[in-house]
């Protein structure tokens, strides 16, 4: 009988420090939740797009500057246009024009986008 109430004890306690683990567990859990809500409640869930076009305008503005005027520099040079026959000579002043048409509205964005 000495052995069955021995048994039993164990038992108990084993039951005991099972329940408090499962208590600590719930309270973490339940911490952990908290936690992550209030962080959520914090934390945009959205892009604001204003702030990013009003980033991006500027950077790709300044490489399309960048890019168009290094176009302008190399379509311009003299020592292109005496090796080319007229055909060709046409289609250079139209990239040209195209790309000194971009490059001021690139500027322009620029200035439209301070205001």
């Amino acid at each position: 009988m000495a052995a069955v109430f021995s048994h039993w004890e164990s038992t108990t306690a084993m039951e005991r420090a099972w329940w408090s683990t499962c208590r600590e567990l719930d309270r973490n859990v339940s911490a952990t939740l908290d936690r992550l809500r209030a962080h959520t409640a914090t934390t945009p869930t959205h892009v604001d797009v204003g702030r990013v076009v009003q980033f991006l305008i500027p950077i790709v503005a300044l490489f399309g500057i960048l890019g168009n005027a290094l176009n302008l520099v190399v379509l311009t040079r003299k020592s292109l246009r005496y090796t080319m026959d007229h055909l060709e000579k046409s289609a250079h002043s139209s990239i040209s024009a195209f790309h000194f048409g971009a490059f001021r509205l690139e500027i322009s964005a620029l200035f439209i986008w301070r205001n």
